[in-house]
């Protein structure tokens, strides 16, 4: 899978099979609200928010790409034997979730502190 066709080994596009354009609308649409979320520093129950969101667009993603994944590889496998290797950024929306997991972390201990030193105040 290629970033605007699907491609053999050799490099020759395959026909029959169209390009899943909503997988990559949906990579383009989570990261833009990682993004955005980056720069929410100075509200941080919106920014917990969007990261939450993200997850749930990062779980839709891996699974779209998963099924476009598994739905291309059965099309093409009746036909011919079909050899295949899932590259290391097939899985980079699971690795995105535990970023994320990770600052929604950060991003409470961060409020807690706020809160505390309000309170000292």
């Amino acid at each position: 899978m290629a970033l605007t066709s699907l491609q053999l080994t050799d490099g020759t596009p395959v026909q029959d099979a169209d390009y899943k354009l909503p997988v990559a609308v949906l990579a383009v649409v989570l990261a833009g609200l990682w993004l955005v979320a980056v720069f929410l520093y100075r509200n941080r129950p919106r920014q917990v928010r969007m990261v939450r969101y993200g997850y749930l667009l990062a779980a839709t993603l891996f699974a779209s790409m998963w099924i476009t994944h598994s739905s291309v590889a059965a099309y093409i496998g009746r036909e011919a034997q079909l050899d295949f290797a899932l590259q290391p950024a097939f899985f980079l929306p699971l690795l995105a979730v535990a970023l994320a997991f990770l600052a929604d972390r950060a991003i409470r201990k961060d409020e807690a502190l706020v809160r505390s030193a309000d309170r000292l105040r």
